[in-house]
């Protein structure tokens, strides 16, 4: 299945990851923990969570989609080979970020319109 996240990696990775071929050991195992930069609630991480192990990584969530978070939260781990972590890296976190985006906003419009119409 070609997901969006399949899309947009092969777009932000057309040629691979050069630099990481070139200066990583391709044997090299390695650990990413993803915190959050501010509070809101957190969203796709199960949409994200099958596209990780479909790689061939471990992915361990901290946080449930839909659950508040505060800033410096860990909200995930995610273990395996460094090149693979670092080739996702960016995708993963820019779908992270977007769909809590819109989870901490809509949360936030629901949050108001409950003071006019509970």
């Amino acid at each position: 299945m070609n997901t969006t996240f399949d899309r947009l990696l092969d777009e932000d990775s057309t040629f691979g990851d050069v630099t990481s071929e070139t200066i990583i050991p391709e044997e090299l195992d390695a650990e990413s923990k993803v915190i959050a930069k501010e509070e809101g609630i957190v969203a796709g991480l199960n949409y994200l969570k099958d596209s990780v192990e479909k790689i061939g990584l471990k992915i361990i969530l901290l946080k449930r989609d839909g659950e508040s978070i505060k800033k410096g939260d860990t909200v995930a781990i995610i273990e395996g080979n460094a090149r693979k972590l670092l080739l996702i890296e960016r995708t993963f976190l820019n779908i992270l970020g977007r769909m809590s985006g819109i989870a901490t906003a809509t949360k936030r419009l629901v949050d108001k319109v409950k003071d006019v119409n509970p």
